[in-house]
């Protein structure tokens, strides 16, 4: 085919001149593109919190030592959503976050910490903890892909016992939702002091909105089987046992769960919110979002084989009522906008959809050995704004520290 008798390819300028101005016109948007001014990532760091004294504790008559103790619910990264965290941006990468929670860990560096959401068990935090001087306790429901981990400075702590909790199964009551969720128990004897032990209790509760009844019956569950535990050891062990009940509760200080441990006892606003939660059968329950939501929650039992709340009541007949520790925080904060419920801070949890207190650290109410120093404080709720993980925190929810005498 001659060349005057070639088609015109439609995408070729059809002379020179249009060559040399197609060509300058893309070398002019290369270098206006260039001179944009680069967003700048964000650089977390984690945001270091002052401990305070709560002064008003009682006072021990002979003073052996000290323990730091810390609750800390990581935020599975298995459980990371974006649509569930709008406001974390990069924050949520995996490499981001899990720096930032174990430097948060180091910068407070306690002896004892309990931990929910933990994933990614063998492939980082096991070395990496165990780098910074812990040995941990790993422990998780095969339906989950996160659990729970109880870590202990190994120069400090010898484990005497160690004991686990799953919840579906636990023969105390029949359960109202398979939820997959778990407790841990551990005795703990000090290295210095081989006759002071602790035992620790670490749990993450349901979450679900419509399920008060199930996380009534898990918080009534722990308590019986952490005490049996503790029981045990005071049979086989002269020791002097001091008791610590950790974790994530799913729970405000204004639920029935909260009142039962501090109280030993419900009113009856509590009872009748209870009653209607164990009539609760709708399985589409879209109340509030949750992370967790596709992991867990089929609702399984029948109405007459779910123990009742007076059974539920029994089993915490003639047992310890506790302390939270962090009801303490209203007592020394100066920021009364950072207040909730019996003296507790106003969140530990503080996301897009949630923003309150579920994390606790509680003591046995009539245990004179021991004494609450000093609390770490929350900060104010400008550096948690617009929600978490932020630059701040890698967590959705901030650890909760404490110093204890004994």
């Amino acid at each position: 085919m001659s060349q005057e008798n070639k088609p015109m390819n439609p995408k070729m300028p059809s002379n020179v001149e249009e060559l040399k101005r197609l060509k300058l016109a893309k070398k002019e948007l290369k270098k206006k593109q260039n001179n944009k001014p680069q967003v700048q990532s964000v650089v977390p760091e984690v945001l270091e919190r002052v401990f305070e004294t709560v002064s008003d504790q009682n006072k021990l008559s002979t003073f052996e030592g000290n323990v730091r103790v810390m609750t800390f619910n990581l935020l599975a990264q298995s459980l990371i959503k974006r649509e569930l965290f709008p406001d974390s941006g990069e924050i949520l990468k995996w490499k981001l976050r899990r720096k930032m929670i174990v430097d948060e860990i180091e910068l407070y560096h306690p002896d004892i910490i309990s931990i929910q959401e933990l994933d990614n068990f063998d492939s980082y935090y096991k070395d990496v903890l165990a780098s910074i001087g812990y040995t941990v306790e790993y422990y998780y429901h095969p339906v989950k892909r996160h659990g729970c981990g109880i870590a202990y400075k190994i120069e400090k702590f010898d484990i005497i016992d160690y004991s686990t909790v799953d919840y579906n199964t636990d023969d105390t009551c029949p359960p109202s939702f398979m939820t997959g969720n778990v407790a841990q128990l551990i005795a703990l004897q000090l290295k210095g002091n081989p006759k002071v032990g602790f035992v620790v209790g670490n749990t993450h509760l349901y979450w679900k909105p419509c399920a008060n009844y199930e996380r009534f019956r898990q918080i009534t569950i722990y308590k019986k089987r952490f005490m049996e535990f503790k029981s045990r050891l005071t049979l086989k062990y002269n020791h002097r046992w001091i008791s610590l009940l950790l974790g994530d509760f799913n729970s405000e200080p204004i639920d029935a769960g909260y009142s039962i441990l501090t109280k030993n006892q419900l009113d009856q606003a509590e009872l009748d919110d209870l009653n209607e939660s164990r009539l609760y059968k709708n399985k589409d329950d879209n109340a509030q979002m949750g992370a967790e939501d596709d992991e867990e929650g089929e609702s399984v039992s029948i109405m007459g084989e779910l123990a009742t709340l007076e059974q539920l009541l029994e089993i915490h007949r003639g047992t310890p009522s506790w302390t939270s520790v962090y009801s303490n925080f209203g007592k020394i904060s100066n920021d009364r906008s950072q207040l909730g419920s019996f003296g507790e801070p106003k969140f530990t949890n503080y996301t897009s959809q949630f923003q309150g207190t579920l994390d606790y650290m509680f003591l046995e109410k009539d245990d004179d050995s021991i004494a609450i120093r000093r609390i770490l404080m929350l900060p104010k709720e400008e550096f948690l704004r617009p929600s978490l993980p932020n630059k701040n925190f890698g967590s959705d929810h901030m650890c909760l520290v404490a110093d204890i005498d004994f």
